[in-house]
Order: structure tokens, then C-alpha cells, then sequence
């Protein structure tokens, strides 16, 4: 078999398996989950959304308000939080839309910025967990360090290096 006959084969797999040939552009975003299954998920979405929000935005506001007492640790609780606050209020709208909808509705650059949230928020939320267990490690490791890994500065400086590096990353591959 050669390479040729080899992509050919693989393209028609493709093809079957997600319906490309036959696909128009209308059909392009249309759901292909049954009606009762977009409303059973439509439902725990909106009700798992809910709690999401109210506790993560929680977090948020009692970490600005009480800004002065808190540990430098519990910044990165503060910042994953904040991460789960922008995907609720931008990706659950559009999710819930094209749930009750059973439909894309909001087109490919729709998509797209969907996708950089999502991308965005997940990478900080991840980078920040990894970034939490190495201070954690470094904490319980050496423990000469801990007065110096529990400055503010740095830890806030550590926060925003998370940020410019997902946009350092980001950028980097779309250029």
C-alpha cells in the first residue's frame, strides 16, 4: 500500500467518521447530540455554573477586600479563581446559547475566540498549579528559602510572569 492509496484511505475514514462530504456550511455547527441530551446538559451546566460563579467570585472578592492579611500563597488560590471567573462569564454564555439553540450560533471567529479563552484560562489556571506545588516542594525541600519565596513581590511578580509567558507563548505561535 502505497502512501497515496494510504492518505486517500484515511480521508475517506475521515470523511465517514465526521460526515464532511456531505456537510454544508448550515449544518457546519449544528449539534449532533439528541435534543434531550443538549437539555439534560444545558441543566447541569447552567446549575454547576451557578455554584461555580457564586463560590470561585467569592474567592475573588474576599481576596481583594482582605488584600493586606493575606498569605503570599494565597495568591495563586486567588488567581486560579480569577481564571475560573473570565471562562464562567465568557465560555458558559456561549455554551448555554449553543446548547438551547442546538446550534454554533456565533461562527467561526465565534469559534476562535472561544477557543483563546478557553486556551487562556486553562493555561493559567494549569501554570499557576504547577507553579503552587514547586513553591510547596521548595517550601518543605529547603527550608532556608521559605522567607524568601514568601515575599509578595515576588509572588506577585511570579503571577504576572505566568500571564506574559502564555501571551510570549501564544503569540509566538500564531507569528
Amino acid at each position: 500500500m502505497n502512501t497515496t492509496t494510504l492518505n486517500t484511505t484515511s480521508v475517506l475514514i475521515l470523511d465517514d467518521l465526521f460526515n464532511i462530504e456531505n456537510s454544508t456550511i448550515k449544518d457546519k455547527f449544528m449539534s449532533k447530540l439528541s435534543p434531550v441530551t443538549d437539555g439534560l446538559l444545558l441543566i447541569s451546566l447552567c446549575a454547576f455554573g451557578i455554584i461555580a460563579l457564586a463560590l470561585n467570585f467569592s474567592i475573588v472578592l474576599t481576596s481583594y477586600i482582605h488584600h493586606k492579611i493575606l498569605r503570599p500563597l494565597d495568591y495563586f488560590v486567588a488567581n486560579i479563581a480569577l481564571c475560573d471567573v473570565v471562562m464562567l462569564l465568557t465560555m458558559y454564555p456561549l455554551l448555554i446559547i449553543s446548547l438551547s439553540k442546538q446550534k454554533w450560533s456565533f461562527g467561526e471567529m465565534g469559534c476562535r475566540i472561544y477557543g483563546f479563552i478557553g486556551h487562556f484560562t486553562a493555561f493559567s489556571s494549569i501554570y499557576t498549579l504547577a507553579t503552587l506545588a514547586v513553591i510547596r516542594y521548595l517550601f518543605l525541600r529547603h527550608v532556608h528559602l521559605k522567607a524568601y519565596l514568601l515575599k509578595k513581590q515576588l509572588i506577585a511578580g511570579i503571577v504576572s510572569g505566568i500571564y506574559i509567558f502564555f501571551f510570549d507563548h501564544y503569540f509566538a505561535t500564531i507569528v
